[in-house]
This record gives C-alpha cells, structure tokens and sequence, in this order.
C-alpha cells in the first residue's frame, strides 16, 4: 500500500508477464490491479457478495460498482 509510483508500474508491468497462461489469485484493496483481472470475487464478512469479469461488474450497480465509483473519484 505504499509504493511509490514507480514501483506501482513496474509491479503492474510484472503481473501482466507473470498471468499469462497461469492462474494467478490476487488478494488486493487496490482497484487498479482488480481490473487486471478476468474474473473478480468480491467478499464482504467472509461471504461472496458479487463475482464477474471487471467490465460487466462496473456496469451493474452493486458492491464493485460501489467500490469502483468511490476508487476512482479519490
């Protein structure tokens, strides 16, 4: 949580070489890296509340588009 700019990018830039044909699970609060993704989980008190691909998650309201509403505003 706190990387500077700099190693943000670079570390994006690695995730982005290491997913190919891999499966890779990625616990993140940063929504940058959720988007990376091709199918999200989101978990609220231990429970399942949503899961899809990034794209059809933030076109729906509910907890992503929530989350990615208020992320990218800030």
């Amino acid at each position: 949580s706190a990387l500077d700019q700099q190693t943000e990018k670079a570390l994006f830039e690695q995730i982005e070489t290491w997913r190919k044909d891999k499966t890779i699970i990625l616990i993140t609060h940063r929504i940058e890296l959720a988007d990376l993704a091709d199918h999200i989980v989101v978990m609220k008190d231990g429970e399942i509340i949503k899961q899809g691909h990034p794209d059809s998650m933030r076109d729906e309201n509910g907890s992503y588009y929530w989350l990615y509403g208020e992320m990218a505003v800030t």
